[in-house]
């Protein structure tokens, strides 16, 4: 197959103009790793901190989590908070949340059941809590 010149020079041109824009989007690309590398590091640091400031105050251990880059997609698994499935949980158990997330010192709100199972009871009348165990 024949093609003018002039086509062929169009042609041409648009293949380095498209050979340009991908070196510069790969460079953009480098420099938008390298600041996501920088601002993940100072908040792991941040977060560490954080942390050792509330155990010197509070005496409260915490999970302190941290920013990664993964080219893996992440797998699947329970993590702090959600419920455990059928086959995590140990024979005869009831439903509640991940005993992880229990143990971890989270002042997330477990909610008044899962609270009253512990022996923790909101007392509406007075606005105290009540620690039956």
């Amino acid at each position: 197959m024949w093609m003018t010149a002039k086509s062929f020079d169009g042609l041409l041109s648009r293949v380095r103009a498209a050979d340009a824009l991908t070196a510069d989007m790969r460079q953009r690309y480098a420099v938008q790793q390298q600041n996501f590398d920088w601002l993940a590091t100072h908040v792991n640091r941040l977060e560490v901190e954080r942390a050792m400031l509330i155990q010197r105050l509070l005496s409260v251990g915490l999970a302190v989590p941290t920013i990664t880059r993964e080219d893996a997609p992440p797998t699947a698994r329970p993590g702090m908070g959600e419920p455990l499935r059928a086959e995590d949980r140990p024979t005869n158990e009831e439903p509640g949340m991940a005993l992880a997330a229990m143990q971890a010192g989270s002042f997330e709100d477990m909610g008044d059941a899962a609270a009253e199972r512990f022996g923790v009871v909101h007392d509406n009348a007075t606005g105290t809590v009540r620690y039956t165990r």
